[in-house]
């Protein structure tokens, strides 16, 4: 019996971590805008998401930057990067510790009519650095004296409305079109591995070698060339 529940238990943290995943995609996916632009997402939660480290008034500190709105299983907040894009944000945290950023790129290339054609030109490093800042958001937002110990965390990168698009690496290197819907890249760490900047930098670095492979591009530059850059 004791060794049936030891094979029951991981599968039962593993559905509950995808659903809460899924709640944060669902209402991504609900409120975005429908251009067919692309779509990255990031997200940080426990691995074995089983309690609630915080109680939902307090999970607001999770909010990745400007002002959030009450939900039901914690805050969020939408918005448009304004200035030379109008690129659309959702950041959302929950009570069981879950962290989720969500950025659809709407700046599209000139002179086409075909829709695959049209969709934006991201840098790649643009992504590498925003996957830089939300797990170091993440690692202050589990360091908050609010907010339970999460334990082993689950890391997830992850993209929708892919196909035909590519990411640059600079003015001459451009990958190669993507051909499927979406992906998604996932790491498990410890709390102890996000706890400072520099192994935050260790851990988007090794997603982003995956992501780079994934769009046919150069390793990505070394670690001390990296700009933040603030979002």
């Amino acid at each position: 019996m004791a060794g049936g529940a030891r094979c029951i238990e991981p599968q039962k943290s593993e559905r509950q971590r995808e659903l809460l995943i899924s709640r944060h995609l669902d209402r991504c996916v609900a409120h975005r805008p429908k251009t067919g632009n692309p779509c990255f997402w990031w997200t940080v939660l426990p691995e074995f998401p089983s309690e609630e480290l915080c109680q939902v008034t307090d999970c607001d500190v999770g909010v990745f930057g400007g002002k959030q709105k009450r939900a039901l299983d914690g805050y969020v907040r939408f918005s448009t990067f304004s200035g030379h894009r109008s690129d659309w944000i959702m950041a959302a945290s929950g009570k069981h510790g879950d962290l989720f950023l969500a950025r659809q790129f709407n700046d599209r290339r000139p002179g086409s009519h075909d829709p695959e054609e049209t969709k934006p030109t991201i840098h790649a490093m643009y992504l590498a650095n925003l996957t830089w800042s939300f797990l170091n958001h993440s690692q202050g937002f589990y360091n908050n004296p609010k907010i339970g110990h999460p334990g082993l965390l689950r890391i997830a990168l992850g993209g929708h409305d892919l196909m035909g698009f590519s990411l640059t690496a600079d003015e001459m290197h451009s990958g190669a079109p993507f051909i499927d819907h979406e992906i998604r890249i996932d790491r498990t760490v410890s709390f102890e591995d996000l706890s400072h900047a520099d192994t935050c930098w260790d851990m988007a670095f090794d997603m982003m070698e995956e992501l780079f492979h994934a769009f046919d591009l150069p390793q990505p530059a070394p670690r001390n060339q990296w700009q933040t850059v603030h979002c």
